[in-house]
């Protein structure tokens, strides 16, 4: 069992949010889902945006790092598109994290980052928001301070591409996702506490 922590979108915390959450419930992990918006939620991106810019960067991370606060160091960070910069936050000042999944955005790479941290990126081909040069850039910098990262992109998908309701939905590539996702962390909850 791994003790994981899961970030929303900058849509809200919504139904593909606990749908994720209860498929890592039911493989046996301990699941965080904390509401960094209070309860508020966008039907888009770009009301989304709207809603992360008047929501506040510092209210939401301050109400992520509460929600850290009483959980392992080495609990599983997982983000999704704001979520993932949201996981870089809490990375920065707690780097022994066993994972940081990043789903739809990277989280940025801390500078002295645990070694053996398990790091991923999940991204559609097509997403303009994180396109291939800068991908690459990430890369190279994960490998220039010691990690070691997966990177799986999706050909043909866009931003959203495994959320049901954003018309960048792809069934088979948010299963290939979750499957991933989920692959990892039954190999982190074998490793030896570190």
């Amino acid at each position: 069992m791994t003790a994981v922590i899961l970030f929303h979108s900058a849509l809200g915390l919504r139904d593909v949010e606990r749908e994720a959450a209860r498929l890592l419930r039911a493989d046996g992990h301990e699941v965080h889902l904390p509401d960094l918006y209070d309860g508020r939620v966008a039907a888009d991106l770009e009301s989304g945006l709207v809603l992360m810019w008047d929501v506040g960067w510092d209210n939401i991370t301050t109400r992520a790092r509460a929600a850290v606060a009483n959980l392992p160091d080495t609990a599983a960070l997982i983000g999704i598109s704001m979520g993932a910069g949201v996981a870089a936050e809490i990375w920065k000042e707690r780097p022994m994290h066993s994972a940081v999944l990043a789903i739809h955005a990277q989280a940025s790479i801390p500078p002295v980052p645990s070694t053996g941290t398990r790091v991923e990126l999940h991204a559609g081909d097509d997403d303009r928001f994180i396109p291939k040069p800068t991908r690459e850039e990430w890369v190279s910098t994960a490998q220039a301070r010691g990690l070691h990262p997966d990177v799986w992109i999706y050909p043909g998908l866009g931003h959203f591409f495994t959320d049901p309701s954003s018309p960048d939905y792809d069934e088979a590539g948010a299963t290939t996702v979750w499957h991933r996702i989920r692959e990892s962390l039954d190999f982190d909850s074998r490793l030896p506490m570190r």
